[in-house]
This record gives C-alpha cells, structure tokens and sequence, in this order.
C-alpha cells in the first residue's frame, strides 16, 4: 500500500503467501537420463482426435481425458523432440494409464513410432469406484504405471523447417536478401496412446498423466551364438520314445522341439506320449489372445483324453487345471446337457482348443466324461474356463467371463498321433556272396604277327620205282 510520509510516497511491501510445496519428482530410472516430463493441464503439444480436456478422477487426480472425454477410437499423442538429449539408442518411456467406468475385456495401448510395445486388458471390477458415470458403483476405476522401451526410435528423423537470410558484406547492406529455408532433420519419438472400445465415453473412458521420455545408451549386440552342438541321443516326440525307443515310462527326456532338442516330462498312456513344461511364475493369462509364458514351440496344455487329465493331474495338481480349451462364441454349446468332450458334436461344435497354435490337432479335447451344472451361458468368446477343481469325473469348471486368470500352468506341444507313428526304415540289406566261384574268363585272342607266316613247304618228290630183275 502507499502512505504519505512528509510529503514522499512510501512504499509498504506486503509478502505474498509461500506457494504450496510440490511434490518431489519421481526418481529416474538408473542409466537413463530425463529429456522431457508432461505433467498435466501443463503439458504442451498434445494432439487428439477429441477435445484436449484436462479433468480429474477421485484420489486419482488430474488427467488429460478421461471420464466423457476419451472413449471409443480416441487417440492421444505428441512428437517428442530429442534433439537436446545426450547420445543415445534407446528410449524408454513411462505414464500412467487411467481406466475409468466399464471395461469388458478391452485393451489399452501404448504406441511408439507406430510400433505397439505395451498393452493390457481391463475388466468393468478392476479398481474401485472413484469417479465416471455417477450412481453406478459396480463400475470401477484404476490406475496403472505403464512403462516401455525402443531402440527404433535412435537416430530416426523428424523435419522441421529452418529458415535464414543471406548476409551481405558492408559494402552492400540495406539490400535486400531472399529468405531462404531448408527441412532438417532432428531425432524425435512419437508417443500414441489408445485403446480398443468400442462405447461412449460416457460408458467406458481413459485418461494419462505424468508421461516421461528417457534416454540411454543400450547394451552393445551380443555376439552370434555358438553353433549348436551335436545331438544328444533323443526322439522327435514323447510317443517315438514309446514306440521306437521302448521307453514308455514318465520320467524327463529330449524331444525335438521348433527343430531344437528340449528338456520335457513325457507323461504317456498307453503307446501315446504328451511332453510337459511347468511355468511358475508366469505371465498372468486369461484370454486365448493373451500373451503367455509358454517357451516357443509350446501352448497351454489341454486333456485328450480321461486318461491323460488323470496322469497330468497327479504329476502337476492344481497348475494342470488351467487348460487351453475355449469356445469360438459367446453362449455355451451344448451347455450342461450335454459332457464338456469333443465327442459329443454339440460341444464339438462351440468349444475348441489350441492345438493349431503349435501345428497340433484341434481335437479330441476333454474335460469331463459326464453333464454337470457348467458350461451354463454367462460365457466371453475366446475366455479359457475356469477352474473349480477335479472329481472321478474329470475337471469340474466354470463358463463365466474372463474373471479367471493364472501364472502358473503347464505348457505343451499338444502333439497328437491318431495311431501309432510308423517305425523308422530299416537300412539296405548288404549285398549276397555269390554261392560259387565265378568260372574262369575266355583266353585273350593271340595278337597278330608283324608279317606273314612263311609258305608251309611242299612234300618231296616220289622215289622212283625200281627197274624189274633181268631174267635167269
């Protein structure tokens, strides 16, 4: 304020309240160096095919879309420049993704120079109701931290246009130079986040906040692998080692797998063998869209047979329970009318398998051997069943939607022989020893002499005959 002080102005400063204290950043990621940090409603440079709204979501906080904002087919994304970043060949990024209201199995995605390297699949239960649609409290709402790394995006060029004047010499000044600009290129990544849905954004939204662009200098390549060494005795299949080996007992053996020999359980009944790998600890799957954990080659395991669940059942338990059969559509088939196997036609023609997936059958594929209170209806197209235990029957499962998921499970080629594989081909017998000598070759022909034989001689003249005796 100002106040009169012998005829000269005073001027009385008034400290302004202390802003409030912000929060301290998040710590960097070790080895990577901070080139850009969006923090919304200050971010700049966002660019979306719906209004660019900052709104706020509960305990959640503020976030760029969200609940009537970001709904089906909407995109949020921004070019990053990195040309004032340290030397680099990797970028990471890092968000956090917001899902808001009722997701049914639908996906957020995180794009990075169009290339997609994070993705996740929400349920209308995942969280806790915060905000979105209001009066509707079984749709939750959760927040995730999403993190993701390239190597495409080193080196790889924007344009931007830069503009200059010609200078003149002294001598010349004041006369006018032509502008002239030129397109240079600048290292850039450009972040897209999207998702699936496929309703308003009044029924199912998302929204991001705190985006984070990081850059390193990645490891160098590794070197070429060292050529494969010899095989180790094996067969190709867990059945050959049956049938062609004589070795029909469960134990741990090499197959052949993707043409590289592998380590499996061979479980067998009868003549046939299944080859078995244990994933603890795996990528949590529930979709048969899923990325799982299954070494290449391999599939989440399914029954063919009564026998083979009974044999995998006792060797793994519960982790045997979570098996690679679902239905192509939503509903049930033949539903509790009918037993969940192939053989019957009904089911047949509903429920599936992954056999494809790794080149195997797709039937037959069992579950139990008699009707019981499941498959009943509240079923999602592609959703592996649910586990609820195993009885003389088979499994016992439940139909309902995604809800059921696991890390541990037990993969397989599911290879499968109709009938048994044929033996391997007998080499050529040796040739016979002949039963007799053979007989003597025909004398060579006498060569020719250098020149004629002489004349054969004549025979001598007769002797003449003597004269007769004279007379007494």
């Amino acid at each position: 304020g100002w106040s009169g002080n012998y005829g000269y102005p005073e001027c009385i400063a008034l400290s302004p309240s202390p802003p409030p204290l912000q929060p301290p950043p998040p710590p960097l990621v070790p080895g990577f160096a901070l080139a850009a940090a969006d923090v919304f409603p200050d971010a700049m440079g966002w660019t979306s095919n719906r209004p660019l709204t900052v709104t706020e979501c509960g305990s959640l906080g503020t976030m760029l879309g969200g609940y009537g904002v970001f709904g089906a087919g909407a995109y949020a994304e921004k070019t990053f420049d990195l040309s004032g970043a340290p030397p680099h060949n990797l970028v990471r990024v890092e968000l956090e993704f917001l899902k808001i209201d009722s997701w049914d199995h639908e996906e957020a995605q995180l794009y990075l120079d169009g290339e997609l390297v994070w993705s996740r699949r929400f349920e209308l239960s995942d969280g806790e109701s915060l905000c979105g649609r209001p009066g509707v409290d079984v749709w939750k709402d959760a927040a995730v931290k999403v993190s993701a790394e390239t190597s495409s995006s080193a080196g790889l060029p924007c344009f931007k246009e830069v503009c200059s004047r010609r200078r003149f010499p002294p001598s010349r000044r004041g006369t006018s130079a032509p502008l002239r600009c030129v397109q240079r290129p600048y290292p850039c990544l450009k972040v897209r986040v999207t998702s699936t849905l496929d309703s308003v954004a009044s029924d199912e939204s998302w929204g991001i906040q705190n985006v984070r662009v990081f850059t390193a200098i990645g490891p160098p390549s590794m070197p070429p692998s060292p050529p494969s060494p010899p095989w180790t005795p094996h067969y190709a299949t867990c059945t050959q080692w049956c049938t062609h080996g004589n070795e029909c007992e469960d134990a741990t053996r090499l197959v052949r797998i993707n043409d590289r020999a592998q380590e499996v359980f061979c479980i067998f009944n009868g003549w046939r063998g299944v080859d078995m790998q244990l994933v603890e600890d795996g990528i949590s799957t529930s979709h048969r869209t899923d990325e799982n954990s299954c070494p290449e080659g391999t599939d989440i395991w399914f029954p063919r047979t009564h026998g083979f669940l009974d044999a995998v059942w006792a060797k793994y338990g519960s982790a045997a329970g979570h098996v690679g059969i679902y239905g192509i559509a939503d509903g049930c088939g033949g539903c509790k009318g009918l037993a969940m196997n192939s053989e019957e036609a009904e089911q047949a023609a509903h429920w599936t398998s992954v056999g494809p997936s790794t080149g195997a059958p797709a039937e037959p594929w069992f579950m139990r051997s008699v009707p019981t209170s499941e498959p009943n209806g509240d079923y999602t197209e592609g959703c592996w069943l649910s586990f609820r235990g195993k009885d003389s029957s088979g499994f016992r499962f439940n139909d309902q939607r995604c809800q059921s998921s696991s890390s541990r499970y037990v993969c397989s080629t599911n290879a499968w022989d109709a009938s048994p594989p044929s033996p391997p081909s007998s080499p050529p017998s040796p040739p016979s020893p002949p039963s007799e000598p053979p007989s003597a070759p025909p004398p060579l022909p006498s060569p020719p002499l250098p020149y004629p034989p002489p004349p054969s001689p004549s025979p001598p003249p007769p002797l003449p005959s003597p004269p007769p005796s004279p007379p007494p």
